[in-house]
């Protein structure tokens, strides 16, 4: 990977940190391409690149980048979610890095989104609404579709979210996903058991 596109991405207009961006861009590389990654929340496609740059670079894996952005259904938030040029500064962001051909957008609630999708997940990264039932609804709309092996990832378990933290301990507890990492925070990785 050369300096030139670290840099690019790192300065991408978003709510990713470099080591995160990294570590999902690593875990991309990895995902087969017969197999979906499916990133629910884009926001401003920062992380979207990150992934996309990492499918690119590694099994070519397609890149499903989930957000209902402007729809009335989205939460404004302090982010501003819903304004129209957030959704433009995605598409301004993907194509400046010559990733558009490897992302799929779908406009959309990612739970709904989830329930009428047909395709087998290799990749799963869960950022869109951090309140416990939407993360929990995400989830279970888009287990069916993970493969064995598929690697999940929730963002902001460990900061002020207590959705994402309280669902992801209530997951931990089950054993749909294994091999539990917390070693990128604010990220809680895991793999679909067989």
């Amino acid at each position: 990977m050369s300096d030139e596109l670290l840099a690019r991405l790192a300065a991408l207009e978003g709510l990713v940190a470099e080591a995160t961006g990294l570590r999902l861009l690593a875990l991309a590389q990895t995902i087969p391409a017969d197999k979906a990654i499916v990133e629910l929340g884009s926001f401003k496609g920062k992380s979207t690149c990150y992934i996309a740059s990492g499918a690119q670079m590694g099994l070519g894996a397609p890149v499903y980048a989930v957000d209902a952005w402007d729809m009335p259904q989205n939460i404004k938030g302090k982010h501003d979610f819903t304004a129209p040029s957030v959704r433009e500064k995605f598409y301004d962001q993907t194509d400046s890095l010559g990733l558009s051909q490897s992302i799929i957008a779908m406009q959309g609630l990612s739970a709904e989104v989830g329930k009428a999708f047909r395709g087998s997940v290799g990749m799963l990264f869960i950022d869109a609404s951090h309140e416990y039932e939407d993360v929990r609804d995400d989830f279970r709309a888009w287990l069916p579709h993970l493969v064995i092996g598929a690697v999940v990832v929730f963002d902001d378990y460990g900061r002020r979210n207590p959705g994402v933290r309280r669902f992801v301990d209530e997951l931990r507890k089950r054993s749909v996903l294994i091999g539990w990492d917390f070693d990128t925070p604010p990220l809680a990785i895991a793999w679909k058991r067989s």
